[in-house]
């Protein structure tokens, strides 16, 4: 007999903190399998295994039973469609609420498409593009770039006339390494450029460092 998804996530709640939870319900609502070991990961696309209002369903009546309340709150902060690890852990701390060690932003679409104008296909080549990170009402992209990938001139020319095409439609996009998710001063800086693109005036102390904050940006999955 084979688990569903969501029962596995329940289970897993029982021993995994709230961050560990919400990390692996984006897995299972993400567009991505992972194959290998730490050593030698790769990632294949798939369909998502389960969707944030199918899990909070599957939990209807459960009231009492061990993870329930820790899955619950896990789903709150859950976004459907990640494409890595790699890009949960990007965006997380930019809208967890700071009581968890974020910043509080707005929650962005994940892998979401843009149609681009007639001016920004032809600088690129393509109708529309699909954006790791999107704050659409802030015209703000962010973008995960593993090594691998920056190494690749080929994806990187690509990469770079997305870039192009989306600046010219008045996006701000922004690439992300692995390094500047493990800095707490470079997360910080896209927190604040985020924040200025949407027009949220921040509390003065909402950029301060915080054990929490650090331990967040220091998780892995």
């Amino acid at each position: 007999m084979v688990a569903c998804p969501a029962l596995c996530l329940l289970q897993c709640a029982n021993e995994l903190d709230l961050i560990g939870t919400i990390k692996l319900a984006m897995s299972l609502c993400g567009i991505y399998r992972l194959t290998g070991d730490n050593q030698n990961r790769s990632i294949f696309s798939r369909k998502p295994l389960l969707a944030p209002d199918e899990a909070e369903s599957f939990l209807v009546g459960l009231d009492g039973v061990h993870g329930v309340k820790t899955m619950r709150q896990a789903l709150r902060y859950t976004l459907p469609n990640s494409g890595s690890p790699k890009e949960t852990e990007m965006v997380l701390p930019l809208y967890l609420p700071r009581r968890l060690g974020g910043f509080g932003l707005p929650k962005p679409e994940m892998n979401a498409v843009i149609p681009l104008d007639d001016h920004a296909a032809a600088i690129c080549g393509s109708r529309s593009v699909v954006c790791d990170a999107l704050w659409r009402n802030a015209y703000t992209a962010f973008e995960y770039q593993s090594r691998e990938h920056h190494d690749n001139q080929r994806a990187y020319g690509h990469d770079y006339a997305r870039q192009l095409a989306l600046e010219s439609m008045g996006y701000v996009v922004k690439f992300v390494t692995n390094d500047q998710l493990r800095s707490i001063e470079q997360m910080t800086e896209l927190a604040r450029i985020l924040a200025a693109r949407a027009g949220i005036r921040m509390p003065k102390d909402a950029f301060a460092p915080s054990e929490k904050r650090i331990k967040l940006l220091g998780c892995t999955f």
